[in-house]
């Protein structure tokens, strides 16, 4: 029989592979029709546009590319039995477990918003102690982005991205490593989706909120964290900075401010009913002797240096 160290560190080093290969292949795409969108629209002379329009199209394409060639890698290392063991990698991803209640996701929703609430007061220290030395954080090319110049662009942001980010990092990744225990899962799937963004401004909230997703997604289905991760894209980012375009400063002051207070109490309540409950259901599958050590391989580390040195690059001289 197989030791559990070695399937263990067999386990965490596939999918840290095959996170790597969605990655590759995304950029290598991303970057190569960027160029020759480029080149298209020098040589036709088309007006900003559709250099947005096609921006859009760009980003869909390239994760989607990265997407298909994570899965077949998925299939090929399902099928010789090194991961999802005893299903196949559609039923591991679309695994329905317990029922989840519209109860339940209107109070990730407002978890959500909190996360929000406290990643903007932890942005806004980072950003005084930056300002100390010189640096800044306020020219992050992601939070500055205007996905409304095209449709395409609002389609990917709202829509397209939380899927594909969600089938890659709450389908591949966290079911992947479910073997190795729930915390552990919860926690690597989290982390490596927080370093992808690779941006100073969404580390900690999209560090917290892949860690909710994660939990929706292992206890209940990914399609919930599905919409949650629409929710957060759609209502809570896009909607509410076209509401601050079109309300008064004070309208929208206080609207956001019933919207907090509101998750606020939605957050505590949840969290002081169902605290044991969540924790019970973290401890029931122990994480797996080594498998914190395995996560120190060639392929995580790879990433996370390639992400962490583009991280850096959101950081700013005054």
């Amino acid at each position: 029989m197989m030791p559990e160290t070695f399937k263990t560190r067999r386990i965490v080093y596939l999918s840290c592979l095959g996170l790597d290969i969605y990655m590759l292949a995304s950029i290598a795409a991303q970057l190569s029709m960027a160029t020759a969108s480029t080149f298209l629209i020098s040589v036709t002379e088309a007006v900003n546009d559709s250099l947005a329009s096609l921006d859009g199209l760009i980003m869909l394409a390239a994760v989607s590319l990265g997407l298909v060639l994570m899965i077949l890698f998925a299939c090929e290392q399902q099928e010789k039995g090194y991961l999802f063991e005893g299903t196949t990698v559609k039923k591991a991803f679309f695994e329905k477990n317990e029922s989840c209640g519209i109860t339940n996701i209107i109070s990730f929703a407002a978890i959500l918003l909190v996360l929000q609430l406290i990643s903007m007061i932890v942005l806004s220290v980072v950003e005084l102690v930056l300002n100390l030395s010189g640096y800044t954080i306020s020219q992050s090319p992601a939070m500055n982005a205007d996905y409304t110049q095209s449709f395409s662009l609002m389609l990917y942001a709202m829509l397209a991205g939380p899927i594909i980010e969600e089938l890659v990092f709450r389908g591949f990744l966290l079911k992947a490593l479910k073997p190795c225990g729930r915390s552990f899962a919860i926690f690597v799937s989290a982390l490596m989706f927080s370093l992808m963004h690779a941006d100073v401004q969404q580390l900690f909230f999209t560090f917290c909120a892949g860690l909710l997703f994660a939990y929706v997604a292992m206890r209940y289905s990914i399609k919930i964290s599905i919409v949650l991760h629409i929710i957060n894209n759609a209502l809570f980012s896009e909607l509410l900075m076209y509401m601050q375009e079109v309300l008064s400063d004070e309208l929208f002051v206080i609207i956001m401010i019933l919207l907090f207070v509101l998750s606020i109490i939605i957050t505590i309540f949840y969290l002081l009913r169902h605290k044991y409950e969540i924790s019970e259901y973290l401890r029931e599958r122990r994480t797996s002797t080594g498998a914190y050590k395995a996560l120190f391989n060639r392929w995580f580390i790879a990433f996370a240096a390639f992400s962490v040195a583009e991280t850096f690059m959101t950081v700013a001289t005054m």
